[in-house]
């Protein structure tokens, strides 16, 4: 089954999205009381809440970004080790793991595959 735990970046948009929504109520709601006009104060609470929904949000793609370029680089890394690996003949059917001898047979004291 796939990994299914969030990126760090995943977490911190969806974290930011309900930080802000949270600051934006309490600040909307201590506003409106301050004004005596909950409509007002929920007006400006939403819109600097959302403000901070948007800062988190663009931390958090730039993030994610810079996570998928390091993964492709890793991927194209790997590719290149495998493909220098397939050339130097060392590969896993070259008969130089372990139990093997230079006959073909392995031998009895030493642990690998036996036909």
């Amino acid at each position: 089954m796939a990994d299914e735990s969030m990126s760090p970046g995943e977490m911190m948009q969806r974290v930011g999205m309900g930080a802000g929504l949270a600051i934006g109520i309490g600040v909307g709601v201590s506003l409106g009381t301050g004004f005596q006009n909950l409509a007002l104060g929920m007006g400006i609470g939403v819109g600097m809440g959302t403000l901070v929904m948007m800062c988190f949000i663009s931390a958090g793609s730039k993030l994610r970004k810079q996570e998928w370029e390091a993964a492709q680089a890793a991927r194209e890394s790997s590719d290149t080790d495998a493909e220098d690996d397939s050339e130097s003949g060392g590969g896993a059917g070259s008969g130089t793991g372990a139990g093997a001898v230079a006959d073909g047979e392995p031998d009895a004291d030493r642990p690998g595959p036996r036909s």
